[in-house]
């Protein structure tokens, strides 16, 4: 069996195409060009007669003279992933001879995805690791299960009493949209890091492939209390983006508009799981458990190089 590595992006277009909703959002073509740029992306392919079997995205910047490997916009996962099911040594085989295969660059920052859960070929290579977690419902299958999962004070002290109040609806103006997705920001006085150029690009790429759409919720005068943007593919639905209006954030509409998007998820999109793809503040990570989620492992890569070496020793 005669096996290679090759760096061919319309080959991989093509497999795509073949795969649909089979390969998980954040590795397809259509979303690398919509948060990379057509031309900042690349993918490694690794065959065996003449199938391809594993890929590995990669997205790499310049900054002056140097080109390193970093995580595109609002992309939770790059890196390698498994087309065929194999036995975790055979995925340390392909693995090995796709970072050993990987060009050199100064610095490298991926996160990988749940799928893997070796990461000694990395290791091997003078790579170093953190472990991150996100927030996940793993079966959202079971409403009933989900809602006795849900905090009390989540129960019934926020969805309950919001939803006498307040309505739940589709398809929000993008502007506006994105002014609510800004406003946590705006509190901390920080600058949002998406530019919203790129959510509107991406946002108008998921519409295009439905796989995305926003949900929001506002009270009987119109007035937007809550937003979210929820992303799909064919076995997990991933809240992506969230944010409340600065006057209306103790009403409860955040809170009702999650639970609504879980549902939306399970009744109508018929996904497994619910990721909630949050970071790991200690705000975040209590939020996430009062809806009952669970931590779910992942991992952080980092290598950098010559006078930069500092950076993988201390970058989380």
């Amino acid at each position: 069996m005669s096996k290679k590595i090759v760096f061919d992006k319309d080959c991989y277009r093509s497999l795509c195409r073949d795969m649909g909703d089979d390969l998980p959002i954040f590795y397809r073509d259509w979303w690398l060009d919509a948060v990379c740029g057509q031309g900042e992306w690349e993918v490694m392919l690794y065959l065996e007669d003449p199938q391809v079997v594993a890929i590995y995205t990669i997205y790499s910047k310049r900054k002056g003279p140097f080109t390193y490997v970093s995580m595109p916009p609002l992309t939770k996962f790059m890196g390698p992933y498994m087309i065929k099911p194999f036995s975790q040594r055979k995925q340390q085989k392909i693995l090995s001879k796709m970072v050993d295969a990987l060009p050199r660059y100064i610095g490298f920052d991926q996160t990988m995805h749940y799928q893997v859960k070796n990461w000694l070929p990395f290791y091997w290579a003078g790579y170093h690791q953190n472990t991150r977690y996100s927030f996940v419902l793993p079966d959202i299958g079971d409403l009933d299960g989900i809602w006795k999962g849900i905090s009390t004070d989540y129960r019934n002290n926020k969805i309950k009493k919001a939803s006498e109040q307040l309505a739940m609806k589709y398809d929000l103006e993008t502007d506006l949209l994105i002014s609510i997705f800004a406003a946590p920001f705006e509190r901390q006085q920080t600058t949002m890091p998406i530019q919203a150029s790129t959510m509107k690009r991406l946002f108008a790429a998921c519409a295009q492939h439905d796989c995305g759409q926003s949900f929001y919720i506002e009270d009987q005068q119109g007035e937007v209390h809550a937003a979210l943007y929820l992303l799909w593919d064919k076995d997990t639905a991933y809240l992506l983006l969230s944010g409340e209006s600065q006057q209306w954030r103790s009403s409860g509409g955040g809170v009702l508009l999650t639970w609504c998007a879980i549902k939306h998820a399970s009744t109508v999109l018929r996904c497994h799981k619910f990721d909630f793809l949050g970071g790991m503040s200690e705000n975040l990570e209590r939020t996430r458990r009062q809806f009952g989620a669970v931590p779910r492992s992942y991992h952080y890569i980092k290598k950098w190089r010559g006078p930069f070496w500092w950076i993988s020793h201390v970058r989380r």
